[in-house]
């Protein structure tokens, strides 16, 4: 009896999907092909980004082996090259701006710059990939070549903005925290704060009291209260 009651409940089940299938078979078939088109479009998105991934990271894998000859080279093939160069990365920068491939290019542009001496140029470059990718492991190193690059330049007020900067990112995390602090020490020092020097080191050596660096600033504080040995 049991067994025929089951038997009965299934039964009804089927009849009610059967008659609800029935009346709703056109709301039914039109989520089916919503379902079935939105699968088709998730596809071709990611086909496409795939494309647009592999093309990008094509480009500047082919810069980034040019770059090593046009460090090697000179003349007319350097300046050849370093045309050549600028102009695939200037693509992938402006058709990739937010893949991976383009905060390649940003960094190997600014390392040109770098090398010859174009400060502002590298300055941007390096901050555009720290503000555009701020989570890239790219990103700290990027601030710190953007310090070197304006303080090469002759700018060390801006110099010593980028550094601080660099020491405010990932406090916690941050690798190049405690070269950065010293870093603006050392600016702070030639801008004529010792006050505004000495916070910084003290900073350092009450964060790091084993990093290299804490060693460096403990002989600058040294310079700062007795005078000896400052240039």
């Amino acid at each position: 009896m049991k067994q025929k009651t089951e038997l009965t409940k299934r039964e009804k089940f089927v009849e009610w999907l059967t008659a609800f299938m029935s009346r709703n078979r056109r709301w039914l078939l039109l989520g089916a092909i919503t379902a079935a088109v939105a699968i088709v479009v998730v596809v071709v998105v990611v086909e496409v980004r795939d494309r647009r991934l592999e093309e990008s990271l094509r480009l500047v894998e082919r810069a980034a082996d040019r770059y090593d000859e046009w460090i090697a080279a000179e003349g007319d093939d350097r300046e050849s090259i370093e045309a050549e160069i600028m102009g695939t990365l200037d693509e992938v920068i402006a058709d990739y701006s937010r893949l991976y491939s383009a905060q390649r290019a940003l960094f190997i542009r600014g390392r040109m710059h770098l090398e010859e001496e174009r400060w502002e140029e590298a300055a941007a470059d390096f901050r555009a990939l720290s503000e555009r990718f701020p989570d890239s492991h790219l990103a700290l190193i990027a601030l710190s070549n953007e310090a070197v690059a304006w303080e090469q330049g002759g700018n060390l007020e801006r110099a010593f903005e980028t550094y601080i900067d660099l020491a405010e990112e990932r406090e916690a995390r941050n690798p190049l925290r405690a070269r950065a602090l010293f870093s603006a020490g050392r600016l702070q020092e030639q801008l004529g704060d010792d006050d505004a020097a000495r916070d910084h080191y003290d900073t350092l050596v009450s964060e790091y009291s084993d990093s290299e660096w804490t060693k460096l600033a403990r002989n600058r504080i040294l310079v700062l209260e007795t005078g000896v040995g400052r240039n």
